[in-house]
């Protein structure tokens, strides 16, 4: 879009400056009006509610004049122009056309600082006379009394205009006021200036703003005229797909002309342009107003369906009359006036913009228009190739018609000449005369008579040619018609006669030809001359445009243009074809291959595009075009007749198309067309006969079944379909037998697993189905193939039978997801400093996305990437998200420009194979002072010799070549410049190159050196331009400029300009020398040096170019014309194609990167930011295991990095050497790693090895979830751990689950309601019981919408008022919906019955909100007070609004400073979403923020719920931008306070751990809810992260109890009081499902279903109950919640009781109370606590169990939930040895009947597992032996009732105990402390472990572990008798490492650890040696 900006500057080159001889009174201001720069204004903001536009008015110059009686003054802004008002002063103005919304009202607000006040002293300029007569101005004695300031206001908006439902003003600056009174001068250097667009009632809105199909035409006209026209086109819907049409055409014209013209409207069709038809009789083509109504209703007719409509009116009649020739009009189509065709295009708006390209056939003859078609035909549709030469051949002329001579004469032509040359015309004809006056032609018309008998394509010239007046003289008959756009005085008579003369058999003249009516001003033609050229050549514009384009087009850059060239419109005429281009070259030729033949049931049609060598053409237009039952050509009918058929594509590269046509489809003609045509290719017209019964096999129909994937009938990528394939037999008459298919597809989406079919023999006229379906599977990265239409899969199906072969096709429309970039989140700029990048990608494919992996990449060097990978959460199709998780981290590389750009991509993809790519562009920092100057669009940068931080920085070494120069050091050649030219507008000559030199990837041999400081590259003589302009715009100078000094210069005669090759340096040196300023006396001495990029490298290969400064003085001559305008030079480079550029230096304006140019300053343009380098290059392991890591990131500070291999080996070669840096490793989940103070010197190879240290993260819970009371507290305790070697780093931050997880005032969705309800004016809205309820227009039929969560329309219904735009907001008080958007208010039901109806305090009532507190209704208009009323619509009081403008009232009544009534405003100053909230007691505000939709839009209202969600209060808003009104959910206020933990941050060192608390508070919770949070610890191991979900529910005295049984014993109680006591009744639910066998109590009380026996009195809620299952079952409980706290009374002994607390409590904890009374407490599965030995196996008690607690005496327990002082107890593990040897039947749910042992020994037994056996020995207990070297565990019992199956021990019955040490078992020898080893029920035993009887062992290691090892490692030897042994540690290779036990030892088994903490990673053995005897083990030791 930049280069289409730039190209606009080109376009309008700043040659409308004109300096003739004036009279003494009176001074030219043409040579002060030149084209705008767009660098003095910019958009700097643009939402939907506003577009800011800043002015850069620095420059204004100023220049006193004399008319020898009085002075006055003078001021002017180059590239602006001036205020020309009648009598007022002259003074510069700046003016810029801007988009604005289509019906808004529109506001401008302006801000700037104080001016500058300047005295005036002399007075200004006067513009007098008629401001259309502006080229001249009197002096000041002719000044009238002025009164007051001049202009009145810095800036004015014009009112609106609509150009094809495009809504523009323009926005004007004044840099300069004048206040007579106080006689001085306000200059502002800088106007910021504001549209904002309002609610008020739009001035000419736009009637359907919403387009399908923009015309192309008019986007190219847009995009170059508006500033911000490029947003244009990005509302249209059919954006992504190919337009239907390559343009639109209304033809309108007398009846009697239309036989006539058809074969050129069939020819516009059958190549892509669709036709509408108009004809007149004769009675209604004389009436111009009757012409325009029939074509306002035309177009009318496309707006009401919301299609672009014809961009293209082409008139065709003869005029009412052609003055005093000879010419009888024929058939006339009147014109308004005599010639005021653009009144015909004026369509919308009611403005004078037209909104459609328009030309005139002037013929009104059958002659005449056979005659027209002819030249049209000719040059479009059939040129002349048998002789090219024609269309490579341009003219250009220019001829002196006037008294005056205009400087924009020679400098439109010259400038023409050199766009022609770029566009590759090899043979310009060129005249120019300004000399002689001619205002005949006599001079210039024989010129332009040889170039129509020559031919040629294009001729553009400014003459006054009266030559062709009346006859066409020397004019040969000829096939070659030129399109001749030309502007000068009373052309119409010319143009007439070279349209009319001739006949279809002797054709001569024009194809197309402009002209001016009347005697224009040179001033307007000269620009309107240069828009018409861009627009034709540089913009590509057809011939219809670039009239538009001419008219409006000065509109941006002169100020009133409108009013001082009123006869632009009127008087510019345009004859020929309004979609006419020129051809810009010989065309390719090329042909087309297809059926000649095809069935009238055919499907698809391929056309292959093939140029003479037969290769494929690709970009082709293939137009498919079938007439249908289309009229005789000369039927009345066909004018109206629109039921053809046409379809166009382009060829793809082997130049292939496929017309694909649906079922439905019918053939109507018996011949369709097919016609290839393109820019550069001349047309093909090819014909395909349609038959009946053709002799061919078809595809009948097909059928596509999912076998694998989502089930939703799409096809989607990795999905496998089938396709089951129906052919038909075409042919009637024959048989086809053997018919078989071979199906194959070109796409690489799609795989075909089978693909060879069989239908048998299909009957004449029959069909087949194949014998079986096609399988395929669509490639996992299948693109979406509505998004993409161009990728979507073809299925290529070749029949085969003994009667021929045939071919069809399927196409087939995957559904995938198909992301693009949305925004960054933040600025668009990535910064030196890394920091996280966050962005928004949308999926805008058919198929709602998966999560997605993403990978960030950088094109270039341009950005450094620390992080490249993240995540982003599903996306539906249409939605957008940002990342989730960790985002990418990235920085700007230190050695890229600031202010550069840099290409990124984001790769996207999925596990299951999907990928997709993501292209986007940053800016790497701020452009600043002390660094390069771009770059450009191509890459060039400009360093200067103050970037001292940049190696390439140039130095100053000037060269002198001048050998007048008494220290020359080349002996220079001399250029043979004369010293004076025509006009003194300077010189060039074209000078050889010693080498090739490559130039913006140009290749040039030769340079043309201009007098006037600058140099072109290639051959541009003609280029001799004074006049210089900004660099980068390629304005006015060559195409192609080096400029180190350009400006209007001299050569004195001790001056010259020299070159000199230095071949020793490969370097080509021109020096101006001595040369000065026009007028100046200042010596000028500089110099350019271009190298030979073949010595010379750069990136690109292109050439480094050096200016030097020996003595320079940037300032202005003594001239009093150009250099008074612009007193400064050009300095920098530009584009041969006039794209891009550096604009160093302008008229004194700098970029902030450029300083100003002074002696020994020196310029380096290098397409090469070089440095000095070295390589850097190392690898990258893991610390502990040697193991290497790959994608770790190795970078310096400087911003050079790289990434690790597979093998951990990293490089960067191109680190900047000669300084010193830090390298940092990382990898994330590991320690970062620096080294610091480095250097590497230039071409040095450094090598750094990194071994990383690495954290690990261990959570003590995976999730916390329980049960509170409404004023319930509680602490939990959670330890993180790190069992890692390297730092652990943390941090923790709370979420909340479910959405509501935002910040205040962050948004949570938002979603375009106007395209869900097809509603373009959607205003207010509430929220109840999940539903939306909106109100919108529904086109002046109000309707209040009802919507579901999901945004479905469930149901709507009318609202009380039609016929206008309805609601405009709405209120809900809990029952009844309140709106108003007129003076009444109504009320209604929810299901719309209206309840309440009264006149409102306003008209209208805009904004309500109802105030639950005080049950009220507050009303209020935008610009009102707020006023309450009460239901019935009283008022009961007011509040001042606060100067607010109010769009939306909403109610928060928990607002915590007393503030509820929240207010949605705007101000102009801040915003257009504010927030303030209003106590509505004194009327107080407090101003929350400024809130900002995605999208922006007008507010309209405003709702505040918290039923949206559990956990927040919500923020409701609609915002309205035409079809897309959007719903905007804002994140108000959420509930966070519940849960919190402490610390929040962390670092825990290697095998540590942290300790934090959680809390959790429901006291402001309601009850019989659910809140889900989470906690997220960040941390900088493997994971990255941890998540932490918490739940709770809140309680509200009542509970549901879900209790899960096992299939046996249970052991169970209740915390709440069940509705029902009756044990029966409590256990039904078990009984019912035929699962209880019995339930017991503590008291052994039964309850025996299968008998009907119950003993248990009732449910006691402090009891537990034993309960036998046959089967598991889940029994629900509902009752009353009995509190944690409540007393619970035991009896001394054994007590059965209930657990009350809801979540674990440790018992240590909980039975504190009862610790002195507590002799033993059992839980269902025999672990058990014996407070005495403070031993517990008992974790956690927990609800839903009962425990079985002895006490030595009476006493009341009440469980405790605070932690005491005492530690917790050891954890305990399970023992795995003993229950996986052993068969054990009495596993705790086969068993009731338990015993508790606890055996102490010595802690070097932990870890060993210990067994108790009966007699029998049977395994009926076992457990393991903690750290302090204890073993708890239950010993079962037998059931008495089962005797077949013995679960335990017998009562009295012996125990015995064996010891397992990893290695074998021995038996215990025991002492008794408590109790016996004989199994008693419900007793313990506590025995002392005293001896381990060993059964005898062998010599030998029996086991070393862990075994490959990191860290310590036990080793277990044993010996067969008592002795000295030895243990040693040697290497691989015999070394001894270490001695690791020597020392005495007992006979059995001993068990030692040693450290490997000094050894180093490889393999050891590990020998034993005891009296000779020795025996050794390997074992691996890693680091």
């Amino acid at each position: 879009m930049q280069k289409v900006l730039l190209q606009i500057l080109i376009s309008i080159l700043l040659c409308v400056i004109t300096a003739f001889a004036l009279p003494s009174n009176q001074v030219s201001l043409i040579d002060k009006i030149y084209v705008t720069p767009e660098y003095r204004a910019a958009v700097v903001e643009s939402s939907r509610e506003m577009i800011k536009i800043n002015f850069d008015l620095q420059g204004v110059e100023g220049s006193v004049f004399s008319d020898g009686n009085l002075s006055y003054s003078r001021f002017s802004l180059p590239g602006e122009g001036f205020t020309f008002e009648k009598n007022k002063p002259l003074l510069p103005a700046a003016t810029r056309v801007v988009i604005v919304p289509p019906d808004c009202g529109l506001e401008l607000s302006v801000a700037t600082s104080d001016p500058r006040v300047i005295n005036a002293n002399i007075q200004p300029a006067i513009c007098s006379g008629d401001p259309s007569n502006s080229e001249s101005v009197f002096s000041t004695k002719d000044i009238p009394k002025l009164n007051s300031t001049f202009p009145a206001e810095i800036a004015e908006m014009s009112e609106p205009y609509i150009v094809r439902g495009v809504r523009m003003v323009n926005i004007t600056t004044y840099p300069i006021q004048y206040d007579p009174i106080k006689d001085v001068y306000q200059q502002y250097d800088n106007i910021e200036t504001t549209v904002n667009f309002t609610d008020a009632n739009a001035v000419n809105p736009v009637r359907n703003p919403i387009r399908r199909n923009r015309s192309k035409e008019f986007l190219k006209f847009i995009r170059s005229y508006a500033i911000n026209g490029d947003d244009v086109g990005r509302d249209d819907p059919d954006a992504e797909e190919i337009p239907e049409y390559n343009g639109h055409y209304l033809v309108v014209m007398h009846e009697e002309c239309l036989p006539h013209v058809v074969p050129f409207i069939e020819w516009r069709r059958k190549s892509g342009w669709k036709v509408d038809i108009l004809c007149l009789n004769a009675d209604d083509a004389l009436n111009a107003n009757t012409i325009k109504a029939g074509i306002q209703q035309r177009y009318d007719a496309y707006l009401d369906d919301r299609t672009d409509p014809f961009d293209q009116l082409l008139l065709i009649g003869d005029l009412v009359n052609y003055a005093n020739l000879a010419f009888q009009p024929g058939w006339v189509l009147a014109s308004s006036g005599h010639h005021y065709d653009w009144f015909f295009g004026l369509l919308e708006g009611g403005d004078d913009a037209a909104d459609v390209g328009i030309s005139r056939w002037c013929a009104g003859s059958p002659d005449q228009l056979e005659l027209f078609l002819m030249r049209t035909m000719r040059y479009e549709a059939e040129p002349n190739v048998d002789n090219m030469e024609w269309l490579n051949r341009a003219a250009v002329y220019a001829q002196r018609w006037g008294r005056n001579w205009h400087v924009s004469l020679p400098m439109n032509v010259r400038w023409g000449k050199q766009v022609l040359e770029s566009k590759n015309f090899d043979d310009i004809r060129v005249y120019e005369n300004y000399e002689q006056v001619d205002g005949a032609g006599a001079s210039v018309g024989p010129f332009i008579r040889d170039q129509y008998n020559d031919g040629a394509s294009i001729m553009i010239g400014r003459a006054e040619n009266y030559y062709f007046r009346t006859q066409l003289p020397g004019v040969d008959n000829n096939d070659v018609f030129p399109i001749d756009i030309y502007l000068g005085g009373h052309q119409e008579y010319s143009v007439w006669t070279l349209l009319k003369t001739g006949t279809p058999n002797q054709p001569k003249g024009p194809v197309a030809v402009t002209c001016a009516w009347g005697n224009p001003h040179t001033l307007h033609m000269s620009v309107v001359w240069l828009e018409q050229c861009s627009a034709i050549l540089l913009h590509d514009m057809t011939f219809g445009w670039a009239r538009v384009k001419g008219v409006l087009g000065p509109r941006r850059f002169i100020p009133n243009f409108d009013n001082i060239a009123r006869n632009v419109r009127t008087d510019l005429m345009y004859y020929g074809d309004p979609g006419i281009q020129y051809w810009d070259g010989a065309p390719r030729i090329v042909s087309a291959e297809f059926s000649e033949e095809i069935a009238s049931t055919e499907r698809t049609i391929e056309v292959q595009v093939i140029d003479e060598d037969e290769q494929g053409v690709s970009g082709a237009q293939v137009t498919f075009y079938m007439p249908g039952d289309m009229p005789e050509l000369d039927d009345e009918n066909y004018a109206d007749y629109d039921e053809m058929f046409m379809k166009r594509l382009f060829s793809d590269e082997s130049g292939m198309v496929r017309f694909f046509f649906e079922d439905d489809f019918e053939f109507e003609n018996e011949t369709v067309l097919i016609t290839v045509t393109g820019r550069d290719i001349l047309p093909f017209f090819g014909e395909i006969e349609v038959r009946e019964n053709v002799h061919s096999i078809e595809i009948a129909g097909y059928t596509l079944t999912e076998i694998e994937g989502n089930d939703n009938g799409a096809i989607n990528p990795g999905e496998t379909f089938s396709i089951g394939i129906v052919a038909t037999n075409l042919d009637e008459n024959r048989e086809f037998t053997n018919v078989s298919a071979i199906i194959s597809t070109q796409s690489p989406y799609i795989e075909i697993l089978n693909n060879e079919l069989s239908f048998g023999d299909i009957p004449a006229g029959d069909e087949s189905e194949a014998d079986e379906p096609v399988l395929f599977v669509a490639h996992p990265s299948c693109p979406d193939g509505t998004s993409r239409p161009n990728t979507k899969p073809i299925l290529d199906v070749r029949f085969q039978s003994d009667e021929g072969n045939y071919t069809s096709s399927i196409e087939l429309t995957p559904e995938a997801p198909n992301f693009d970039f949305r925004r960054i989140i933040g600025r668009n700029e990535f910064s030196y400093n890394m920091r996280n990048i966050d962005i928004y990608i949308t999926n805008n494919g058919e198929m709602d996305a998966p999560p997605m992996n993403a990978r960030l990449k950088a094109v270039g060097l341009g950005v450094s990437i620390a992080i490249n990978q993240a995540s982003y959460p599903a996306i539906d199709a249409g939605r957008f998200a940002r990342i989730e998780g960790e985002r990418f981290r990235a920085s700007g590389n230190l050695m890229t420009v600031p202010g550069a750009m840099c290409d990124m991509i984001i790769i996207l993809s999925n596990e299951a194979g999907f990928v997709d790519t993501v292209y986007f562009d940053v800016q790497i920092d701020e452009a600043r002072a002390d660094s390069p100057t771009g770059p450009d669009d191509f890459g060039y940068i400009c360093f200067d010799n103050t970037d001292r931080d940049w190696g390439i920085a140039p130095v100053y070494n000037w060269a002198e070549i001048s050998p007048r120069d008494d220290d020359f050091e080349f002996r220079g050649t001399e250029i043979d410049f004369e010293g004076n030219s025509p006009m003194d507008i300077g010189e060039t000559r074209v000078i050889n190159l010693p080498f090739e030199t490559q130039f913006y990837g140009r290749m040039y041999n030769e340079i043309t050196v201009g007098s006037n400081g600058f140099i072109s590259m290639g051959d541009q003589e003609w280029v001799v331009n004074y006049q210089n302009w900004p660099m980068d715009e390629a304005i006015g100078g060559g195409l192609g400029m080096v400029a180190p000094f350009w400006d209007n210069l001299e050569i004195p005669n001790s001056g010259g300009i020299y070159y000199y090759y230095d071949e020793e340096e490969a370097r080509f040196i021109i020096e101006w020398y001595r040369v000065q300023h026009r007028g100046g006396d200042t010596d000028l001495t500089f110099q350019v040096m271009l190298y030979d990029h073949e010595v010379w490298f750069t990136v690109t290969g292109d050439q480094n170019i050096l200016f030097q400064y020996k003595d320079i003085e940037d300032s202005q001559g003594n001239d009093n014309s150009w250099t008074l305008v612009v007193p400064f030079a050009s300095i920098g480079i530009s584009s041969p194609e006039g794209t891009t550029g550096i604009n160093y230096s302008f008229n004194n304006l700098r970029p902030i990167s450029a300083v100003p140019i002074a002696n020994r300053r020196v310029l380096l343009f290098s397409t090469s930011s070089a440095y000095i380098s070295g390589t850097l290059a190392g690898r990258v392991t893991d610390f502990r295991t040697g193991e290497p890591i790959e994608d770790a990131y190795v970078s310096t500070q400087h911003g050079f990095s790289n990434v690790s291999d597979e093998d951990g080996n990293w490089i960067i070669d191109d680190a900047l050497a000669g300084v010193d840096f830090n390298l940092t490793c990382f990898k994330p989940g590991y320690n970062d790693s620096v080294l610091t103070e480095l250097l590497i010197e230039e071409d040095d190879s450094l090598n750094f090895d990194f071994a990383l240290l690495h954290p690990e993260f261990n959570a003590s819970m995976d999730e916390l979830a329980t049960e509170l009371s409404t004023d319930e507290s509680i602490d939990f305790e959670f330890e993180i751990s790190n069992t890692g070697n390297g730092t652990l780093n943390w941090e923790v931050t709370k979420h909340l689950r479910g959405g509501a997880d935002l910040d205040p005032w962050e948004i949570r969705d938002q979603v375009n309601l106007g395209e869900v309800l097809n509603d373009s004016r959607i205003q207010g809205l509430v929220y109840d019981n999940d539903h939306f309820f909106v109100s919108g227009s529904n086109n002046r039929e109000p309707q209040v919408y009802i919507l579901n969560r999901d945004f479905e329309l469930v149901g709507q219904f009318e609202q009380i008022e039609q016929g206008s735009y309805g609601f405009k907001d709405l209120a809900f008080d809990g029952e009844l919906i309140w709106g108003s958007g007129s003076e009444m208010v109504y009320a209604h039901t929810i299901e719309g019955e209206l309840i309440h109806q009264f006149e409102g305090p306003f008209n209208p009532n805009n904004n309500l909100a109802w105030d639950a507190d005080r049950e009220l209704l507050w009303v209020s208009s935008t610009t009102s007070n707020i006023i309450a009323i009460d239901r019935e619509g009283n008022e009961v009081t007011t509040l001042n609004r606060q100067n607010m403008r109010i769009y939306g009232l909403s109610y928060y009544p928990a607002d915590p400073d007393g503030f509820p009534l929240y207010i949605l405003h705007r101000d102009a100053d801040i915003g257009d979403h504010l927030i303030t909230k209003m106590n509505p007691e004194n009327g107080d505000t407090s101003f929350v923020g400024l809130i900002e939709p995605e999208g922006g839009g007008t507010p309209t209202s405003a709702f505040i719920s918290n039923t949206f969600d559990v956990n927040s209060w919500v923020f409701m808003s609609m915002s309205n931008s035409g079809p897309d009104d959007s719903f905007n959910l804002w994140q108000f206020d959420a509930r966070r306070d519940w849960f919190d933990i402490q610390p929040l941050t962390g670092s825990i060192n290697a095998e540590e751990v942290q300790e934090l608390t959680i809390n959790l508070d429901a006291e402001a919770l309601p009850p019989q809810r659910q809140f889900n949070a989470e906690l997220v610890f960040h941390h900088n191991a493997i994971e990255g992260s941890f998540i932490l979900p918490i739940i709770i529910d809140i309680l509200g005295g009542r509970r549901n109890l879900s209790l899960d049984l096992n299939g046996g014993w249970n052991q169970i109680s209740l915390n709440v009081l069940p509705d029902d006591l009756d044990v029966r009744n409590v256990l039904a639910p078990l009984v019912d499902n035929n699962c209880l066998v019995i339930a017991k109590n503590g008291a052994g009380q039964f309850y025996f279903p299968a008998n009907n026996v119950n003993l248990i009195p009732g449910w006691s809620p402090s009891d537990g109950y034993q309960i036998f299952l046959s089967e598991p079952f889940i029994l629900e409980v509902q009752g009353i919640i009995i509190e944690p706290d409540e007393p619970i009374s035991l009896q001394e002994g054994w007590n059965l009781s209930a657990f009350y607390p809801r979540r674990p409590v440790d018992p240590l904890i909980a039975l504190s109370g009862i610790r002195e009374q507590l002799i033993i407490a059992k839980s269902p599965s025999g672990q058990f606590y014996l407070p005495e030995f403070n031993y517990s196996n008992l974790n956690t008690l927990r609800e839903f169990s009962g425990y079985q607690y002895k006490v030595s005496e009476d006493v009341e327990l009440i469980y405790q939930l605070d932690e005491n002082e005492e530690e917790f107890l050891a954890s305990h593990n399970e023992p795995e040895y003993f229950l996986d040897t052993y068969t054990i039947n009495n596993l705790s749910t086969q068993s009731n009947l338990n015993m508790s042992v606890l055996l102490i020994g010595d802690a070097a037994l932990h870890g060993f597992e210990i067994g108790a056996f009966a007699q029998t020995g049977q395994l009926i207990g076992a457990g393991c032996i903690d750290k302090n070297g204890r073993c708890g565990m239950a010993v079962w019992g037998d059931i008495s009732d089962t005797d077949a199956i013995i679960e335990g021990a017998h009562e009295e019955e012996k125990i015995s105990f064996k010891i397992w040490n990893h290695l074998c078992e021995s038996d215990l020898i025991l002492t008794n402390l408590k109790g016996e080893s004989t199994w008693k029920s419900d007793d313990f035993f506590v025995g002392k472990i005293t001896a381990v009887e060993s059964a005898p062992v062998d010599f030998g290691i029996y086991g070393c572990y862990p075994n490959p090892a990191n860290g310590p490692i036990r080793l277990v030897f044993g010996l067969p008798e008592s002795g000295l042994a030895s243990i040693r540690l040697f290497d691989i290779n015999g070394r001894m490492a270490k001695t690791i036990f020597n020392a005495p030892a007992q006979t059995g088994l001993t068990d030692i650890t040693f450290s490997t903490v000094d050894l180093t990673s490889g393999i050891y053995l590990v020998q034993l040696e005891m009296s000779g005897n020795n025996i050794s083990t390997k074992i691996i030791v890693l680091k």
